[in-house]
């Protein structure tokens, strides 16, 4: 049986100039994008009517939306309290903001994704703040996102995003098997688990597999420097086949995501022609020591 996982990338990551974005997926044989920011304004604040124009624009020329990467939930948690632990990207995306303003966006986000024609929200379990005691999964503003999705018909996919409260492996497992029937999934960033130490193994994939909606793939090196996919020190040789192995029969994306934008296209390149390259290898079966 043929893999059903499907090549996407990040239009933003490629230029701010949609008419370029749409060359370099024309060029490259991609037939899927993940939307995030277009003129360097976050889609979410977006007309709808817009949004609806980039779509007719994408399908005019043959691409469809694998997801709408939303800034969903990577906010603070209690009305606009909180502060910057660490560098985090926020994509021109407000973190400080009250209950009312959250749900609204909650709800643009769903009819951003349905003007868009996707399935796929990303969302984020908001950002850790040791002044704050909270629980994501027992916030009512997660309810009430899981409450929309499943009457609109779209699914939130959580990432593991190290600043925020949900991003180790055990945790995603455990929100995974509590909510995974709740129009909710998981949006499996491999690199960020091995920002914390943590290896991803075929029986994680295993674990997930009814769970994982979307991978993001990048790659880092030595000294934490993001590099081009499969240039790095994630061994993404294994990963990616024990992807094909676990994935086989799912339709599943696989975006190239490089967090390198001094010379944008060309990162993206490389990890294109670095992922084709193992998806189409047959990898010879052998014993590994660490699994790393």
């Amino acid at each position: 049986m043929k893999n059903k996982l499907k090549i996407t990338t990040i239009n933003d990551e490629i230029s701010d100039d949609l008419d370029e974005v749409i060359e370099f997926l024309k060029k490259n044989g991609i037939k899927y994008l993940e939307l995030r920011t277009v003129q360097k304004e976050n889609l979410i604040n977006y007309s709808l009517l817009k949004v609806g124009k980039i779509r007719k624009i994408l399908s005019k020329n043959g691409i469809l939306v694998s997801a709408f990467a939303s800034p969903l939930f990577k906010w603070y948690p209690c009305n606009g309290n909180g502060e910057f632990q660490e560098k985090i990207d926020t994509f021109g995306f407000d973190t400080h903001l009250q209950e009312k303003a959250k749900r609204k966006y909650i709800t643009k986000a769903i009819a951003v994704a349905k003007a868009l024609d996707t399935q796929n929200i990303r969302l984020f379990s908001s950002l850790r703040s040791p002044l704050i005691n909270y629980s994501f999964t027992s916030d009512p503003l997660f309810n009430f996102a899981l409450d929309e999705a499943r009457k609109s018909g779209i699914k939130f996919l959580l990432e593991n995003e190290p600043p925020c409260y949900i991003h180790k492996m055990s945790d995603i497992k455990k929100i995974a098997r509590k909510f995974s029937s709740q129009n909710f999934g998981i949006w499996f960033d491999i690199a960020n688990f091995y920002k914390i130490k943590e290896q991803v193994l075929r029986k994680d994939l295993k674990e997930l597999k009814d769970s994982i909606g979307y991978f993001h793939l990048k790659d880092f090196n030595e000294v934490g420097k993001y590099v081009p996919f499969g240039e790095g020190i994630i061994n993404y040789k294994r990963i990616i086949d024990d992807i094909r192995s676990v994935f086989k029969d799912i339709d599943i994306f696989l975006s190239i995501e490089t967090h390198i934008y001094y010379n944008p296209e060309e990162a993206i390149m490389k990890s294109l022609l670095t992922l084709n390259k193992l998806l189409s290898e047959r990898r010879d079966r052998y014993g590994i020591v660490g699994g790393g």
